[in-house]
């Protein structure tokens, strides 16, 4: 919850087309107990047609954009865990115009490990999770998951197959 809070203040605090800001102006918040019962009653609108056709369009543009990063990310092998993914990740969003912002959680996990969670400004927004040993390794391994998300999205079908 705490993670999922301080996505909404970052995202907030960027604002259309605005910087990033560093992860440590990112305000921690107070718990409002009538902030949260009216959060737990919100209705939230599902995706209609027409903005499902948008996330479909913007997915097919980025299969036939061009650009060296997309088309190495597709001939990689991500199954190692032991890639510099930051910079790969960095450098495709670079490429092709999204903007990649890396969010630390606080809380660590029951084995100690760090977390984190990555943003692209993709439409929609895609958040990957994170997990090392620290911040580092954390980063890596979410810029990873980010990867995998976006080969996955961006798969070309051959010949009617996937």
């Amino acid at each position: 919850r705490e993670a999922a809070q301080k996505m909404i203040d970052k995202l907030k605090c960027l604002g259309p087309n605005s910087s990033a800001a560093p992860v440590t102006d990112v305000a921690q918040p107070e718990i409002d107990d009538d902030l949260l019962s009216k959060l737990s009653t919100l209705k939230v609108e599902t995706l209609n047609s027409g903005a499902s056709q948008k996330v479909a369009g913007f997915y097919r543009k980025l299969q036939t954009a061009g650009g060296s990063k997309l088309a190495s990310l597709h001939m990689t092998s991500l199954k190692g865990r032991t890639g510099d993914y930051v910079t790969m990740l960095g450098d495709l969003g670079k490429e092709q115009k999204f903007e990649v912002t890396y969010v630390e959680v606080e809380e660590k996990c029951d084995d100690d490990s760090t977390q984190c969670l990555v943003q692209l400004s993709t439409l929609p927004v895609a958040v990957c999770y994170g997990v090392g040993t620290d911040t580092k390794t954390a980063h890596n391994d979410a810029a990873r998951n980010a990867l995998n998300y976006l080969k996955m999205m961006t798969k070309r079908t051959v010949q009617g197959k996937k």
